[in-house]
């Protein structure tokens, strides 16, 4: 049943790059997404979708404004829905026009760290120690001061569950769970980058089990 939720989750979110342009709003795009989800095969929308752009992309738990979308602009979406009681959760971040060379950078450096992570987990391994692997991608860079330290959580009937990874966890990750990979980088005033899967945990390693490309995408 997760996997139905994420790719409800995953083709919703190539319907929604198709309506992002300069001029609409967050809101009118965060409805839109919940929309799509629903015709997608989506019971409810479970919790507050976060689709914010610019300089608020730096927002953790941004709730997307009547802010209209300009050129240059990030746009990241942190979503899912609820598919016979089991949640989905994944977030995308694309740039509406040429992306700048800053910008480049850091999704590059963003997707180096959700692939490490992705790399290491299977079952027996520590969730702190999964942390760390994401840091040290930025260790040596000027963006280390801004990597957040939770990057990842266990997603069923509820959005967020055991295991957490961060600096701090004591969980082990275990064989059938499925959780979240969504280390970030946020840079206040700037904005922020972010990319999450959702994975099944297998014994020898983990399965994606979300469809939707992690590649940048500008448009």
């Amino acid at each position: 049943m997760p996997a139905r939720g994420v790719d409800i989750a995953s083709r919703s979110f190539d319907k929604i790059i198709k309506d992002i342009r300069i001029g609409i709003t967050e809101k009118e795009l965060a409805s839109r997404l919940s929309m799509y989800m629903v015709m997608e095969g989506a019971a409810t929308k479970p919790y507050g979708n976060i689709l914010i752009s610019g300089p608020r992309t730096s927002l953790l738990h941004g709730i997307p404004s009547s802010r209209a979308i300009g050129y240059g602009d990030l746009v990241l979406m942190d979503y899912g829905c609820q598919y016979h009681g089991y949640l989905s959760d994944m977030t995308r971040t694309v740039v509406v026009g040429r992306a700048t060379k800053k910008q480049r950078e850091v999704y590059g450096l963003e997707q180096r760290m959700v692939e490490a992570v992705e790399a290491f987990l299977k079952d027996g391994v520590s969730a702190a120690e999964a942390y760390e692997e994401s840091r040290r991608i930025l260790e040596g860079t000027e963006y280390l001061p801004w990597h957040y330290t939770g990057i990842g959580h266990g997603v069923g009937m509820f959005v967020h569950e055991t295991p957490f990874m961060s600096p701090v966890s004591k969980d082990i990750v275990r064989a059938g769970n499925v959780m979240t990979v969504e280390p970030g980088i946020y840079i206040p005033g700037w904005g922020g980058i972010r990319i999450e899967d959702q994975l099944l945990i297998t014994e020898t390693g983990n399965e994606n089990l979300i469809s939707a490309t992690k590649e940048l995408i500008e448009i």
